[in-house]
């Protein structure tokens, strides 16, 4: 390979690297004691409205902590504006596109704890640890 195509290579490789930022937090653990893992529903799911992005999110916490969906209290669940692609769930060393993103919070409460949980637009809600969560835009709520 010519030195032209080392220097292209290198340019999408650094690409790659940088755009994996603009995807959900889907690795991160609900918190330090949980499993980190990708949703347990594909995240093929888009279009969701704030009620099913809410099931979705109790359904997950549901399978995690195996409590039943009946013993999940909803806390909080709106449509909020996230400060930037993260979806106010942003993974230490990642870099995200700066830009407005509408979005969901979902707060659940099952045996005593609080669970946040973060989408994009109409996709799937993930898990965010508490100290990763970054709050909403001020007055982002219901929209």
């Amino acid at each position: 390979m010519n030195r032209h195509g080392r220097i292209v290579c290198s340019l999408l490789i650094c690409l790659g690297a940088g755009l994996a930022g603009c995807r959900p937090a889907s690795e991160a653990a609900i918190d330090a004691g949980m499993e980190a893992g990708e949703s347990s529903r594909p995240a093929a799911e888009a279009g969701l409205d704030l009620e099913a992005q809410t099931a979705a999110a109790v359904e997950d916490l549901s399978e995690r902590i195996g409590v039943a969906a009946a013993e999940i209290d909803v806390l909080e669940a709106r449509n909020v504006t996230w400060p930037d692609a993260a979806a106010g769930c942003p993974r230490p060393g990642m870099v995200y596109l700066q830009v407005l993103t509408p979005g969901a919070l979902v707060r659940l409460e099952a045996a005593g704890r609080e669970y946040r949980y973060h989408a994009r637009g109409g996709s799937l809600p993930l898990p965010c640890p508490a100290k990763q969560a970054v709050k909403p835009l001020p007055g982002s709520a219901d929209r």
